[in-house]
């Protein structure tokens, strides 16, 4: 349900838009099945559903936005650099 919209209003404008095309949806998760013969209690099961959805959205949000900044990757800073001499030899110098 939260994948389908962002936003209450959004959701049940696009749930009426397609049961008034003849299609029913339906919430596998959820459980829940909208036609356009929609009851009370379906409709306010619809609300309470993706008014939740919607608040755990802007939760996940809040938290990403309070997280502290870091690089998305850092690379691991090797113990030693090696150099080769002109003859091929290999030399570690070990980082101080």
């Amino acid at each position: 349900m939260d994948r389908l919209a962002r936003n209450l209003d959004d959701l049940r404008r696009l749930v009426r838009a397609l049961t008034g095309k003849g299609v029913r949806v339906q919430f596998v998760t959820e459980n829940m099945s909208f036609t356009g013969e929609n009851t009370a209690m379906a409709k306010l099961l619809l609300s309470v559903m993706s008014a939740f959805a919607e608040f755990e959205r802007a939760l996940i949000r809040e938290r990403q936005r309070e997280a502290s900044p870091r690089p998305a990757y850092v690379a691991p800073t090797a113990a030693a650099t090696v150099t080769y001499d002109p003859t091929g030899r290999a030399r570690i110098i070990p980082r101080p």
